[in-house]
């Protein structure tokens, strides 16, 4: 979806930019048109040309997000700007005309006023500024937003998938099917692993299921515990595809199981913990008006809220959460054993 998205704005900018290059042959007109932005008078040709440039970048950019995505996971990371700079420079490019435009109107409002030369190149310089500004931060919000929405579409898109083939394993599961339920069951876990990283920006199309199962350990996603079970199902699926092993009951039932139990884990908003003292246990946590839950390094998992733990002590975790430090020592020394619920 990621690469269907670079490759449909690619193609509408390329179409854009044929378009004006259809009026080449009319360049001589359109240096003999000018018009006048403020104290600046300038012809049609050159604002088509800077017109073409932008979009010429903005194509450029595309291209190289688009080829990042054969690279690992290390090289992506360094390059993983390249697509809201294309989205930024692609939003400039279809803003700009709007903006000659205003320019161009308030101009001619101004020169109807009888008014002091001088206020006139001031009220020119500010409204050229002010335009300026108004098209980088309307172009920075939107294809921050565009950007952000790809990512998302993307991975709701690859957890749709993995409901789907839960679906189905659990019902090669009922029809008594074990060993191909336990290799539908590996690919749930998979495409839910990459549906949650591609959430938070990561690409992961050629990040091998080694590499998926680390980032998502390092970004909290799961649990070292976790890690253990999901690679039992990686040796079970293994099995049941490249061995002549017949699964039991009770084997497909158990890796339902586990699966069911990572899943929840997955799909909760869980927080990375900055754990900037370098030595925390906590690895994670999420917060609720009235609670917090806390999740440490040993894969478990705790529920804090106002009515066990207390107001104060909610309060004050969620602060420490947030900060990234202390909140490992302070549940030590003041909270201990007060949690509403140990979840794992």
């Amino acid at each position: 979806m990621n690469t269907d998205y670079v490759k449909n704005k690619s193609t509408f900018a390329v179409a854009l930019l044929a378009a004006f290059l259809a009026f080449s042959p009319f360049k001589d007109e359109l240096d003999e048109i000018f018009i006048l932005l403020g104290l600046w008078e300038t012809s049609l040709l050159k604002i088509t040309i800077i017109f073409f440039i932008l979009l010429t970048l903005a194509t450029y950019m595309y291209a190289l997000n688009h080829i990042r995505y054969g690279y690992g996971v290390k090289i992506q990371s360094y390059l993983k700007w390249i697509l809201s700079i294309a989205n930024f420079l692609y939003i400039v490019a279809l803003l700009f005309p709007i903006a000659i435009f205003l320019i161009w109107i308030i101009s001619l409002i101004i020169n109807t006023i009888e008014i002091p030369k001088v206020l006139v190149e001031n009220i020119s310089i500010f409204i050229a500024y002010l335009v300026a500004l108004a098209l980088g931060i309307i172009s920075g919000i939107v294809s921050k937003k565009m950007t952000k929405n790809v990512r998302h579409q993307f991975a709701k898109l690859l957890k749709e998938q993995g409901e789907e083939q839960l679906q189905k394993a659990s019902q090669l599961y009922k029809n008594g099917f074990y060993s191909e339920s336990i290799l539908e069951i590996f690919k749930v876990l998979e495409l839910n692993l990459r549906g949650k990283l591609e959430g938070i920006g990561i690409y992961t199309k050629n990040i091998n299921i080694y590499d998926l199962i680390a980032l998502s350990l390092k970004k909290a996603i799961i649990m070292k515990s976790d890690v253990e079970n999901i690679d039992k199902l990686r040796k079970w699926r293994n099995r049941a595809a490249h061995f002549d092993v017949s699964f039991t009951k009770k084997d497909a039932n158990l890796a339902l199981e586990i699966t069911k139990i990572i899943l929840d884990k997955i799909n909760k908003n869980m927080q990375l913990y900055k754990n900037l003292s370098g030595g925390s246990n906590v690895s994670s946590y999420m917060m609720g008006d009235n609670y917090i839950e806390v999740r440490f390094r040993d894969g478990s998992a705790y529920l804090y809220n106002d009515s066990v733990t207390g107001h104060d002590n909610v309060e004050i975790m969620k602060d420490l959460a947030i900060k990234g430090e202390g909140l490992n020592s302070f549940i030590n020394k003041h909270v201990r054993k007060n949690y509403a619920s140990k979840l794992i």
